[in-house]
């Protein structure tokens, strides 16, 4: 079975614009739907019609699509980035310049020369990700997690990397047997969908957080280490929004930060 690739869509045609068309073009998963731009001179539009790819000038009737998944506006405008946000869909995430950066910094088939004009490292990127990201081996030691998760529970990274993460006083006892299920489930090669667990601060202050997670294989194709995605969503548990919301933002950012990971 084919698979399912993304959809984005791309507002602005600058040098920075055109970086990214020529970086996401080349991955099978993603489909860029359009490319939009003033300017119908602009680098990313020539860019974008050399390849077949569809451009226009206004980014409101792409904002419509149904099969929208992500807007890269990096037209560095807040006009439309406030327009952006009232017009599109609620389940669409809109990265601006620094998540475009966060791509080109981190896709396999960039060229050294953008690299260098974007110097964005592999440990800035994974420290500056907006989700919090705990990396394990396969009995649940702590090999690495982000300053995200970090400050969310006020503990130091060398106060967790090297212990066993279902002995750290982080997960109520509840939350410990749900992830001790999910990740033996994982380790089977069963399909876990994001779930909801609750975590604890050092002052014992209860954060909701849906978990979301990707196992990784060494090169003989063995369970090798468990990369653990966490979104906080006290805010939606207490009801401002749906819970389905935050499973479908989970699977998102699954599949928009495991190419850090691979990297």
């Amino acid at each position: 079975m084919a698979e399912k690739k993304l959809n984005v869509l791309i507002v602005g045609g600058n040098s920075e614009a055109k970086a990214l068309v020529d970086v996401l073009q080349t991955d099978n998963t993603i489909n860029i739907i359009a490319v939009v731009d003033q300017d119908d001179n602009s680098p990313a539009i020539e860019l974008a019609k050399e390849l077949g790819i569809s451009t226009g000038k206004d980014y409101s009737e792409f904002c419509q699509d149904a099969n929208l998944n992500f807007i890269f506006n990096v037209s560095n405008n807040k006009y439309i980035q406030s327009e952006l946000e009232n017009l599109k869909a609620n389940h669409v995430e809109i990265l601006g310049s620094s998540g475009a950066k966060l791509i080109l910094s981190t896709n396999k088939n960039i060229g050294s020369k953008t690299i260098d004009s974007l110097p964005l490292g592999y440990k800035e990127i994974f420290d500056l990700t907006p989700i919090g990201i705990v990396i394990v081996d396969i009995n649940g030691m702590v090999l690495n997690l982000n300053d995200t998760i970090c400050r969310w529970l006020n503990y130091k990274t060398n106060e967790a990397i090297g212990k066993n993460v279902f002995m750290l006083p982080i997960l109520t006892r509840s939350s410990k047997a749900t992830i001790l299920e999910n990740f033996a489930a994982r380790l089977d090669g069963k399909e876990v969908s994001p779930y909801e667990v609750e975590i604890k601060t050092k002052e014992n202050k209860i954060i909701n957080a849906m978990i979301s997670e990707t196992l990784v294989k060494d090169n003989d194709g063995n369970p090798s280490k468990m990369l653990v995605l966490i979104s906080d969503i006290t805010s939606i548990v207490k009801g401002e929004r749906q819970v389905s919301d935050a499973e479908q933002a989970a699977r998102l950012a699954e599949e928009k930060y495991r190419i850090i990971f691979e990297n």
